[in-house]
């Protein structure tokens, strides 16, 4: 197309719940304003549906007898179109090309769908087995929630991206499911487990793991559920590894879990201050946990970052305390 001069190329997407993007985005192709009347551009956005296709390489009669027209399309519908104005006659061959690239954006726009599709879905399967342990377990289900929060924000702090932090954090609301092979006997126990109910309580992690081990795409929950109580020095549970041999979201997950689960109330327990749990986590740096991840809790800590969560939770528990 190199012998063809375009006035005015545009390319558009319909609001469609599918993409979530913004529904009209212009492209200057030949580093040109681009602009289409907002008139006609709002009877463009019209063309959805079987009948888009029709107009494709044809010019409806509000628009410039020179205009090219491609509906963009995803399942046979469209969701959007390509508008040309070219500043001579347009070749065929021209038009061919066109059309190719078009539909190498429709196929580009179905691929997009469907790993949006596939993510909705993953976040749905953790939102459901997340429930799960819930019903089971009412402090394990608010236990989860925090979690996620906490998760979100140290990833963010530890250098990940916001994508990859909403990954981490889905994955470690799974990181409990294995309770729900628990006896409730013993996870509601009001004091202290013996050695037998804590050999019990331990395969939780197992229990978990198994769970999630039927779908590769919760690999990570998996790897989540089954190792946030290994240690760094390698004297944890279930399987006694090293802490630096493990993901980085499990990593995570060990410091925040403990950290929560000291400030929160308990069947067996009374919250602990918060400074008094921060200490301990400091003090386990290097020996129950990955000292990278100390530092960058400690920092959130200090800067007020967990502010929001810890007080949220010991509001709920003042309450509970009150109406129980």
């Amino acid at each position: 197309m190199r012998n063809t001069s375009f006035l005015l190329i545009s390319v558009s997407l319909y609001r469609d719940r599918s993409f979530r993007s913004t529904p009209k985005i212009g492209h200057d192709l030949a580093k040109q304003s681009v602009t289409i009347n907002r008139n006609h551009r709002s009877r463009l956005s019209e063309m959805t549906g079987h009948d888009a296709p029709k107009y494709a390489g044809k010019v409806p009669e509000f628009l410039r007898k020179d205009t090219f027209i491609v509906p963009l399309t995803v399942s046979e519908s469209a969701v959007g179109f390509i508008y040309i104005e070219p500043t001579r006659d347009m070749p065929e061959l021209d038009r061919h090309l066109i059309q190719i690239a078009a539909n190498q954006c429709s196929s580009a726009l179905e691929n997009l769908k469907l790993h949006r599709n596939l993510a909705e879905s993953y976040a749905g399967a953790i939102e459901m087995l997340a429930q799960i342990a819930e019903f089971k377990d009412k402090t394990t289900g608010d236990h989860i929630r925090r979690l996620e929060q906490y998760t979100r924000l140290m990833a963010i702090e530890l250098g990940m991206s916001k994508d990859e932090a909403t990954f981490y954090a889905n994955a470690s609301q799974l990181h409990d499911i294995g309770k729900v092979g628990i006896p409730e006997s013993i996870l509601h126990k009001p004091g202290k487990l013996t050695e037998e109910e804590f050999e019990i309580i331990k395969t939780h992690t197992v229990i978990g793991a198994s769970i999630l081990s039927q779908q590769k795409h919760l690999d990570l929950a998996r790897n989540i559920a089954l190792s946030h109580h290994e240690r760094w020095d390698g004297k944890g549970y279930p399987n006694g590894v090293y802490a630096k041999e493990l993901h980085f979201a499990v990593r995570i997950v060990s410091v925040i879990d403990v950290f929560d689960a000291l400030v929160c109330c308990r069947p067996y327990k009374l919250p602990w201050p918060v400074q008094k749990a921060a200490n301990l986590i400091k003090a386990g740096a290097g020996s129950q946990f990955d000292p990278v991840v100390v530092m960058a809790f400690l920092k959130l800590l200090e800067q007020g970052k967990f502010d929001e969560i810890i007080n949220t939770t010991q509001g709920q528990q003042i309450t509970e305390i009150v109406s129980g």
